[in-house]
């Protein structure tokens, strides 16, 4: 899969989002117990790529998140969502520690491919809050008219 398909995707969803300055696809591999996450492409708006911060993230397993991605398994598209601005998150979960306060507004949207987790599309503001209620049905929309592209794209590169 062309990468400037992904990238057009990305620029779709950040832009159709009001207030989003970054869009990211994460691939998942599952090595023996843990999952280990990769990102693979990115688009931002007015901020830094965050590319080269995730490059390494495959190095680091994330099993804090994987309860929440695993409780969306078997959920409808628009119960993907997973929605984590800053100030939502407990002082104590390990995802403070993981995203700096200037993540504002922070969700990520989980992609399931026949039952295999796929994967999430990481959305971001570092300046105002996004209404992610009144975006869910464009994010689901987007993200359903590109699934067949990203799914290839997960099997025939990164899984390669």
């Amino acid at each position: 899969m062309p990468k400037d398909k992904i990238s057009e995707f990305l620029q779709v969803l950040a832009k159709g989002v009001p207030d989003c300055q970054n869009a990211a696809v994460f691939f998942a591999r599952k090595q023996s117990d843990a999952t280990y996450l990769s990102c693979y492409q990115d688009h931002a708006v007015g901020i830094p790529s965050m590319r080269e911060q995730f490059q390494n993230q495959s190095l680091k397993p994330f099993t804090w998140f994987m309860p929440q991605v695993y409780a969306t398994r078997d959920l409808p598209p628009q119960k993907r969502l997973i929605i984590s601005d800053y100030d939502l998150i407990p002082d104590d979960a390990p995802l403070k520690k993981y995203y700096p306060p200037s993540f504002i507004a922070v969700s990520d949207y989980i992609l399931w491919d026949a039952g295999e987790f796929v994967g999430w599309i990481g959305l971001l503001s570092t300046q105002h809050r996004i209404d992610w209620e009144a975006n869910l049905d464009f994010i689901v929309k987007t993200v359903g008219e590109h699934e067949p592209f990203l799914f290839a794209a997960y099997k025939e590169d990164f899984l390669k």
